[in-house]
């Protein structure tokens, strides 16, 4: 998984309702009890899912009515991957074997989530478009990382086309965009190096996840764009 430095993902206690708009907040099952009720009246794990089972029976779980518990005490030890080619793979594992997961729960031939956190959080996605009218099925996650990116291009069109002011402006507005997300991130409690660790992994991944979530839907005649962490 990620580098074990961010750890908040949930509070203690039970995980937040499920939002409209929004996929419902689920928890890894690494290390996970659940009630034979509920097992026997979802049907267990879904093995269609080659990625994303555990988050598909939470969300099922979540959609039926019931609660979720984390408890921190209720510890689990994890190997993490030896270096970052193997962490790559394994997202992308995570990003092709996941796009089951995700079109399991598309309503609309296209919808559109954003969050804008720079640590985005799967719950926090709110959906921002969903229509019936689009010529393939597509699910398309929108985050801070590639609207930073798609900005710096624009800047850099625009520099290249002789549109020095616009361009400056631009980028300007990217670099105070980012500094206020940062602000407002839990990123910002992390060391210097910490950071640049993050970082630099966050970096990698979030590239890794575009390109095979992109391949991963195209396979299947769909448009599927996940952005990762």
């Amino acid at each position: 998984m990620m580098i074990p430095i961010l750890k908040d993902y949930y509070a203690a206690g039970y995980l937040p309702d499920p939002r409209p708009k929004a996929i419902p907040p689920y928890l890894p099952n690494v290390n996970l009890a659940v009630r034979r009720e509920l097992w026997d009246a979802l049907g267990g794990y879904d093995e269609d899912c080659v990625a994303g089972e555990d988050a598909d029976l939470c969300v099922r779980a979540a959609r039926s009515g019931w609660s979720q518990f984390f408890d921190p005490l209720a510890r689990t030890y994890h190997e993490p991957r030896p270096g970052l080619m193997s962490l790559l793979r394994q997202w992308i594992w995570y990003a092709q074997g996941g796009s089951h997961f995700f079109f399991k729960m598309q309503e609309r031939r296209l919808e559109v989530y954003w969050n804008w956190d720079l640590t985005p959080k799967m719950y926090r996605y709110r959906r921002v478009l969903a229509t019936r009218f689009f010529p393939i099925p597509a699910m398309v996650f929108v985050s801070a990382f590639p609207v930073w990116h798609l900005l710096i291009l624009l800047a850099l069109l625009l520099l290249c086309g002789g549109f020095r002011v616009p361009a400056l402006l631009l980028l300007l507005s990217d670099v105070f965009l980012l500094a206020g997300l940062f602000r407002r991130s839990t990123l910002r409690r992390l060391s210097w190096s910490e950071l640049c660790r993050y970082t630099a992994v966050a970096y990698f991944i979030n590239w890794t996840c575009m390109i095979a979530s992109l391949h991963a839907g195209l396979k299947k005649r769909k448009i599927f764009f996940y952005p990762g962490i």
